[in-house]
């Protein structure tokens, strides 16, 4: 009985350090899952950036792949890549989306978009009972009568139709395409396409004769100028002689 005070007094000492181990127990054990779970998410990120470009698994683990990122993506938003050109200044996507814009008219109150689904615009138009769809559609339209048994399509693509003419053995495609065909003939040396080359080239020949005689006409024009104004004055001038010194001289029949 003399002990029993001490026990108690120690043990009454020793409960709050007992707790407080424990307290610290759990919060290491809650650090210690925290850092799991955020070791786990990482790695699961870490995974997707790999796998968007496309990098090896342990590429962003190295201290430099930030700084190799960033060139990455640098790179793909240079000038002469075609995503920087897109999102460059005065590119098409700034033209796209700037005020004014193709973005602009299309969304506009009074835009394209807005004057196709207005009602009585060009959808409803095509939709409409009666429209161009349902007269296209119907039976006995152009489209059934395309596709109806024995229609066109069927007599193009039935056997001996257009189609195997053009793919058959010296039909169509053939004569135009094999060997010797109608294109290699045009394109073979001393062929229809370098005669006319040749023939380019002798008239680029022809054209300094042909601006020296445009010359020589603009020449001859303003010498029959010259002549015609030459000449009017003498015919005036005919006009104010005597008559008598104009008139001829009567032959006299005895004379003869």
């Amino acid at each position: 009985m003399a002990n029993s005070p001490s026990l108690d007094a120690k043990s009454i000492i020793g409960l709050p350090i007992r707790i407080g181990f424990g307290i610290a127990g759990v919060t290491m054990s809650a650090i210690e899952s925290a850092v799991g779970v955020a070791r786990v998410t990482a790695e699961g990120v870490q995974s997707e950036v790999n796998h968007v470009l496309g990098t090896d698994s342990n590429a962003l683990a190295d201290s430099r792949s930030p700084l190799e990122i960033l060139s990455h993506v640098a790179e793909l938003l240079g000038p002469d890549r075609p995503i920087g050109r897109a999102l460059a200044p005065g590119g098409p996507v700034d033209r796209l989306l700037r005020r004014g814009g193709v973005v602009d008219r299309l969304t506009a109150s009074d835009g394209l978009l807005e004057q196709l689904t207005a009602p009585g615009g060009l959808l409803d138009t095509l939709t409409d009972t009666g429209g161009i769809l349902e007269r296209l559609s119907a039976e006995g339209s152009v489209v059934d009568k395309l596709t109806a048994p024995g229609g066109v399509l069927d007599k193009v693509a039935e056997p001996g139709g257009i189609i195997d003419r053009l793919a058959d053995d010296d039909g169509l495609l053939d004569q135009l395409l094999g060997a010797d065909g109608a294109i290699e003939r045009a394109i073979a040396p001393g062929g229809p396409l370098d005669r006319v080359a040749e023939l380019t080239e002798n008239m680029n020949e022809l054209t300094p004769s042909l601006n020296a005689m445009k010359e020589a006409v603009s020449e001859l024009r303003a010498t029959v100028e010259l002549l015609n104004a030459s000449v009017a004055p003498l015919g005036g001038l005919a006009d104010r002689l005597p008559k008598r010194l104009t008139r001829g001289r009567p032959i006299n029949v005895l004379e003869q």
